[in-house]
């Protein structure tokens, strides 16, 4: 519940900041609708080259047109691909002015005493990563979603039945989520709130430094900023631990799934339920539907991780002028 409650409000704060990039967002989504027509062409092109290869009678020819089809399209593929990531990221430098303007506006004209230069420097060291966020979230969760749909067609063209194991083989990958999402936002509330413990102890010491030289206690003062530092590391490197172990393992379950898709494909071509270049192709184009489930996850897994950032950015906003 409160896993859902802190991804609600994410997308709450996400949805605000997309009216404003609206339409920069519909171009990035309708070049990635645009390349999964692409790939639907590229694995049926490739499923055809590979049969035609395996087969008796060869046109040379004919496997000339068919690669070098392939190739201009994985080129056109491939720079459609590098627009649309580039626009991608240029969302983040978007939101990052939308964001800076309406809450500055806020921490200007308000009439709050709550907030002062700490709580604003560590808005503004909160902003790259809170306006990635912000900016991105939802359109990439979208082109993952059109990729999945995408990918399901193609998979779908190729073989029915593969795909019906693809999809089965989908439950390992939600498990591994649903443990690691819990412990990556556990441990970046832990990070988070380290981190200002340790800034509050460090501002602690720098604004009584005349008293601590006079009482000579600056033995105690180091030995509490020092334990308020290595509590802040441990805290970081258990989340760095959780991001990485999620990455690794997302991937290295994909390569699992793939060679059991192609002994399942081996098996139907030996009973002459489909073709070679189907399986080859197919196994080819599994990622257009598990890439984006990684992708999904760890985006899922990293707005999390964000949720102290936006808590503070809803703070700042919701301050009364």
């Amino acid at each position: 519940m409160e896993e859902r409650g802190s991804l609600k409000g994410i997308i709450s704060s996400c949805l605000e900041v997309s009216r404003h990039l609206l339409l920069d967002q519909l171009l990035i989504l309708s070049l990635w609708s645009l390349m999964m027509v692409i790939s639907l062409f590229l694995a049926t092109i490739r499923r055809d080259l590979i049969d035609y290869l395996t087969s008796t009678p060869k046109e040379l020819s004919l496997i000339i047109k068919l690669g070098l089809l392939l190739l201009l399209l994985d080129i056109v593929a491939s720079l459609m691909n590098f627009f649309s990531e580039y626009r991608l990221q240029i969302l983040g430098v978007k939101a990052y002015n939308i964001i800076s303007r309406k809450a500055l506006d806020k921490i200007f004209y308000s009439r709050s005493r709550l907030l002062g230069g700490d709580i604003l420097t560590r808005f503004i060291s909160d902003m790259p990563n809170l306006s990635d966020t912000l900016g991105g979230f939802i359109p990439s969760l979208a082109i993952q979603i059109i990729r999945i749909i995408g990918g399901s067609i193609i998979l779908l063209v190729l073989s029915p039945e593969l795909t019906l194991l693809a999809v089965i083989a989908i439950a390992p990958l939600y498990f591994l989520y649903r443990y690691t999402s819990r412990m990556t936002i556990t441990y970046s509330s832990r990070e988070r709130e380290a981190m200002s413990g340790m800034a509050s102890e460090i501002k602690q010491v720098v604004d009584a430094s005349d008293l601590v030289r006079r009482t000579l206690s600056k033995g105690y003062f180091l030995n509490r900023t020092w334990n308020s530092a290595i509590s802040w590391m441990r805290n970081l490197t258990k989340l760095l631990f959780f991001k990485v172990f999620f990455n690794q393992a997302f991937y290295s379950v994909y390569g699992m799934l793939s060679f059991i898709m192609l002994i399942a494909g081996g098996y139907l071509v030996y009973i002459g339920h489909t073709t070679v270049g189907t399986v080859i192709s197919f196994t080819g184009a599994m990622y257009n539907i598990y890439e984006p489930l990684v992708n999904i996850s760890g985006q899922i897994v990293g707005a999390l991780s964000m949720v102290p950032y936006v808590r503070r950015y809803r703070e700042i906003i919701g301050l009364e002028e």
